[in-house]
């Protein structure tokens, strides 16, 4: 959540080539780091080497998976919110910005940069200062929803100080839906098939974001960026609400 809001602090302080190039340097001694270490993440010796499992092994091993309605719905919702909207927002954004009329550049660009990723930093410090957000299915589907809608207000308005409103909105709700929906599989998924379970998660989470590439940038092309994104945040409320009224009746058909 802190990448947009470092990226925009580096746009505004040191310019569009600057940012970039001090971006990059960033990741420099970790990149580094990585080509000394071996593949196995160990640099002592003497560590017992796993094989490797790959994607085929890896669906079976999910199959023996025991997954309830709860976490299946949980599992769904983080794929949800990175198939229709993933890092789209961050990528269209110069467009945006552009009709918006803050531009491709400049204090008002960076605004609009800043304002997910802060939107992210303020979701985390309520959750944690407050504790009045309980991990639970409405509570992950209630942020999802929120997160489709202020995206979709975001795609179809024209005024700037809303748009930057609604992007502070959808940050916050983006990290309160990945944030209880995570903490609701780690609570649970049983001690056994835990690892496993938080795997499909993060698969989920982040292995479906090249659905963005679909669902806002290929069908952009077609229909304008305005339009895909704002189709694809809708697609992605409603979705949110059908998986947390299959989770809701699951659990009561359980009980």
């Amino acid at each position: 959540m802190c990448g947009p809001v470092a990226g925009s602090a580096l746009l505004l302080l040191l310019g569009p080539t600057g940012g970039i190039v001090a971006n990059i340097a960033i990741y420099l001694p970790l990149t580094i780091y990585l080509f000394r270490t071996r593949f196995t993440g160990h640099v002592r010796e003497g560590i017992i080497v796993r094989p490797r499992l790959g994607p085929i092994a890896a669906l079976r091993a999910a199959r023996g998976v025991t997954l309830g309605p709860t976490l299946t719905s949980m599992i769904i919702l983080a794929g949800l919110g990175s198939f229709f909207v993933g890092a789209s927002v961050q990528t269209a954004m110069p467009e945006f910005a552009e009709s918006l009329g803050a531009g491709a550049a400049g204090a008002t660009y960076g605004v609009l940069l800043f304002a997910t990723g802060f939107g992210g930093v303020v979701g985390g410090l309520v959750i944690e200062a407050t504790g009045w957000l309980k991990p639970s299915v409405k509570a992950a589907v209630a942020g999802t929803v929120t997160y489709g809608l202020s995206i979709l207000a975001f795609a179809i308005t024209s005024n700037y100080v809303l748009a930057v409103a609604l992007l502070l909105v959808s940050g916050i709700a983006n990290f309160v839906s990945m944030s209880i929906s995570q903490t609701v599989v780690q609570l649970q998924a049983s001690a056994a098939d835990r690892g496993r379970i938080i795997g499909l998660y993060n698969t989920s989470a982040g292995g479906l974001r090249i659905g963005s590439g679909l669902t806002v940038g290929l069908a952009g092309a077609a229909i304008g960026i305005k339009w895909s994104l704002g189709l694809s945040a809708a697609a992605l409320a409603v979705s949110a609400l059908a998986t947390g009224a299959y989770a809701l009746l699951g659990q009561r058909t359980l009980a």
